[in-house]
């Protein structure tokens, strides 16, 4: 499956029960523009979301595609 900033983000909102991207962003501890511009540019920021499952202990080939 590819990798959409799109599904990553809706995974972060569900697990972490955020309803907006601002959670998303403070959760992944990059600012609300930082994660726009991720999004706009459709990028994937790899080392806040590797952090971000470290800290959370699930997998990170999941976050990113949503099988496993």
């Amino acid at each position: 499956m590819k990798k959409n900033i799109f599904d990553i983000v809706d995974r972060i909102k569900k697990i972490g029960n955020f309803r907006t991207d601002k959670e998303v962003a403070d959760a992944l501890k990059i600012t609300k523009t930082a994660l726009s511009n991720h999004k706009t540019r459709r990028s994937i920021p790899y080392e806040s979301l590797s952090t971000y499952c470290e800290h959370k202990e699930f997998s990170l080939d999941w976050l990113l595609t949503g099988e496993g």
